[in-house]
């Protein structure tokens, strides 16, 4: 199961720095994270192993669409500056 997410987080980052092409977007897979990162430092959310799922949210899903993400925006500018060339 966290592999199907580590795949499916990598697939939606990597579509979407090849369509939209904004660094911002890197703040999409880190926004919930640093929420996460909130709540396991004031020590909410009841009976909750933080230390592992901090862990494993990072690995399933923060990281591979940051991966995604850049990884998609570099294909993209490859191509552009491919094209470019071209012409």
């Amino acid at each position: 199961m966290i592999w199907g997410a580590f795949v499916a987080a990598l697939l939606l980052g990597l579509v979407l720095g090849l369509v939209v092409r904004e660094w911002t977007l890197l703040l999409i897979p880190l926004l919930p994270y640093a929420g996460m990162l909130l709540l396991a430092a004031t020590g909410t959310g009841g009976d909750v192993d933080w230390s592992h799922a901090l862990s494993v949210a990072f690995l399933s899903g923060t990281a591979p669409m940051a991966l995604g993400i850049a990884a998609g925006i570099r294909l993209a500018e490859g191509a552009a500056e491919r094209a470019r060339r071209r012409s």
